[in-house]
């Protein structure tokens, strides 16, 4: 690490290496020797040499090279490797060159800026009017103009299928050719200042700098047609995103910079001005001024809510497109295909979410019980083999990869028909696949419904169909206890916790996150089907954490992020509240158990709960065991300091969170008792 200290099996770290034969080169070069090569700390004597690359060491012993140190950066707490941005963007139609590079806006913000170099293949818009006899000079400047409108959202959305959010470039700006140095590499240094183009250049509603040329005497008339909910936005976003220009107001916030940071710093502000309490996800149902200012106008005269019955009713739309009934009423399966109830040792699986942290033990759970297993995992990516090397990079950051060719990449889309599967494959899975594991799931802490409908309730529906066309498989869904609420509980409820049997309509009307609505119609449509007396299963699992024996844990979780958030911090909240702990190895190891019952079809519901659940404050009090520096104090001061740290540039694993983190954490986090 940058400590000279050896990182454990897993764990990316500087490569050096030692021995005479790399110090070819550095002969008579002081500077260069002071720089690459270090005395070696482990043996006392002899050099070391620094690579310049990142690694990790394998569990069998093998040393994985992950590339340039030079190229791979870190951004609002996520390692991002650019050289995986431009392969990508190089990937799409038109594009000739690129070049991805880390950047600070006006509010010292990091944010990806992307430089393009478009395929001239003509012929192209002339800008201005033709005259005949007149010549006119066409640059490629000016091509750059009207030939390329969209190809910013056109790219974006294509990286948003491939990368993950926090790796998409907030800026394209699209150049005639990339400068290079003497050795004929992209001098970056050369390559022009994003705040600097866009004084020049008019940055388009899709992000798109262009090679048109924007004139501030547009501005005033541009401002002066806002309403004054409007005008204040549009200072606010100035603002935020480090713009000098007027912004347009169908301008999509996160097409021009904006990620969840700066969101959650707009959202404080706006709250601040309006003296409203604004839904921390506004800026995600409504991502452009006008919508925004529609809904705040609404709030403040109507005490607009979050709709909190569209999930709902979206549920009692839904239910008619499940198949019929299977045999009228049936609650044992076993009685209809009593053959059919498991296919032996060499079963055919398919299995969603299989990169996710909770998905790569599934796998690798599956395949430790049945060897002899075909696993057919669906992963979003643009080839089969960039399905499978995701699946692979995946599950050897876990420690959990297995050499195994029984597993078969799927290329696919939870928000798509039929998964997005090609016709001709899905097909084939509908009279090969025995076994549905649907893992799978958009996961985010803003969106609205409409954002995971999609996928997760489209796509849940998507897979009941893949278990019900040809012959019926069985379906294992994995579900969330969010999908409960507090309200409405019964004394005897809340005495011995709420059953697996619970129909979920006490949380019908009440469930106010984006994520757990969309878990509610999931889970409630697979009950449904299981009424109609298709074989499925609901596992619910509790807070699932790191791996009972390797340690692998998913920092990146609400609990890790509010661990390192009050670190960084130096303060932690008082939270009386009990969190539902349960490793992930524990949480796969009895999925798959329930999938190798078929008995536990007639059930239809588990509850997957930790023998011990321990407090956030017993949390707390751990991290200080353990040497960190930390006041725990009340929760409302705990929010004055966080909410001043966020107007700061300054990092904090919260700031993603922060208006969730705000909005009375305690009780949120207070789940009622699970039976």
């Amino acid at each position: 690490d940058s400590h000279l200290h050896l990182v454990p099996i897993g764990a990316v770290g500087k490569i050096y290496i030692g021995g005479i034969g790399v110090s070819r080169g550095y002969i008579t070069q002081p500077n260069l020797n002071a720089e690459k090569f270090f005395d070696n700390p482990f043996t006392g004597q002899g050099k070391l040499y620094y690579t310049g690359d990142l690694g990790r060491w394998l569990p069998t012993g093998q040393v994985d090279c992950l590339g340039r140190i030079d190229n791979q950066i870190k951004i609002r707490g996520f390692r991002v490797e650019l050289d995986e941005i431009d392969s990508n963007i190089l990937h799409y139609p038109q594009i000739r060159a690129c070049v991805t590079v880390l950047q600070k806006n006006n509010s010292s913000d990091d944010i990806l800026v992307s430089y393009i170099v478009p395929e001239f293949i003509g012929p192209f818009q002339v800008p201005g009017n033709m005259v005949s006899g007149i010549p006119v000079i066409i640059s490629d400047d000016m091509c750059l103009g009207g030939d390329f409108v969209g190809l910013g959202s056109k790219i974006k959305e294509h990286l948003k299928q491939v990368l993950p959010r926090y790796s998409v470039p907030s800026i394209f700006i699209l150049l005639t050719h990339l400068p290079m140095n003497s050795n004929q590499k992209v001098d970056k240094s050369a390559l022009p200042w994003h705040q600097e183009v866009l004084i020049t250049k008019k940055l388009g509603p899709d992000g798109l700098v262009t090679g048109d040329n924007g004139t501030a005497t547009d501005e005033p008339n541009l401002i002066a047609n806002y309403s004054p909910t409007q005008a204040s936005l549009c200072k606010i976003w100035q603002q935020v995103l480090g713009e000098d220009s007027v912004i347009p107001l169908h301008s999509n916030f996160f097409n021009l910079g904006g990620h969840s940071i700066l969101a959650t710093r707009m959202t404080i502000q706006v709250q601040n001005i309006f003296g409203a309490s604004i839904p921390h996800n506004l800026v995600f149902r409504q991502p452009t001024i006008y919508g925004m200012a529609l809904e705040i106008d609404h709030t403040l005269d109507l005490n607009f809510d979050n709709h909190p019955t569209t999930y709902s009713m979206d549920f009692d739309d839904l239910v008619h497109q499940l198949p019929p009934l299977l045999k009228d009423h049936s609650d044992n399966w076993l009685t209809i295909f009593p053959d059919e109830a498991w296919p032996g040792d060499a079963p055919v699986f398919f299995l969603t979410g299989a990169t996710g942290f909770l998905g790569t033990f599934i796998l690798a759970t599956l395949l430790s019980h049945y060897p002899s297993a075909t696993v057919h995992c669906l992963v979003r990516a643009q080839s089969s083999k960039q399905a499978f090397e995701r699946i692979k990079t995946s599950c050897m950051g876990r420690l959990v990869w297995q050499s195994n060719q029984q597993v078969r990449a799927i290329v696919g889309d939870l928000a798509q028909p039929h998964l997005g599967i090609a016709e001709a494959e899905w097909v084939s899975l509908t009279r090969v696949v025995d076994v549905i594991i649907h893992n799978g799931a958009l996961v985010h802490w803003m969106y609205p419904y409409e954002k995971f409908r999609g996928p997760n309730v489209l796509g849940t529906l998507a897979a009941l169909e893949l278990a019900t066309t040809h012959h019926i498989k069985s379906l294992h869904y994995i579900s969330t206890l969010s999908v409960f609420t507090k309200d409405n509980l019964t004394q005897s409820i809340l005495d011995t916790g709420i059953p697996e049997s619970d129909d979920l309509e006490r949380s019908r009307f009440n469930i106010s996150a984006g994520y757990d609505q969309s878990k509610w119609v999931a889970d409630k449509l697979i009950q449904e089907a299981h009424i109609r007396g298709y074989p499925c299963t609901i596992i619910r699992p509790g807070f699932i954490v790191g791996a009972s024996e390797s340690g692998v844990v998913n920092t990146d979780d609400f609990l890790w992020r509010l661990v390192k958030g009050s670190i960084q911090l130096g303060k932690a909240p008082i939270m009386d509240c009990t969190v539902n702990m349960c490793p992930v190895d524990y949480v796969a190891e009895i999925l798959v158990r329930i999938v190798s019952e078929p008995k536990a079809l007639t059930t239809g519901t588990f509850h997957v709960n930790a023998p011990a659940p321990f407090s956030y404050n017993d949390v707390f009090d751990q991290l200080r065991v353990y040497g960190f520096t930390l006041e725990i104090i009340d929760y409302p001061i705990w929010c004055k300091h966080l909410k001043a740290a966020a107007q700061k540039p300054d990092d904090n694993a919260l700031y993603s969170l922060l208006m969730f983190v705000l909005d009375n954490l305690p009780e949120m986090m207070n789940f009622p008792t699970i039976n």
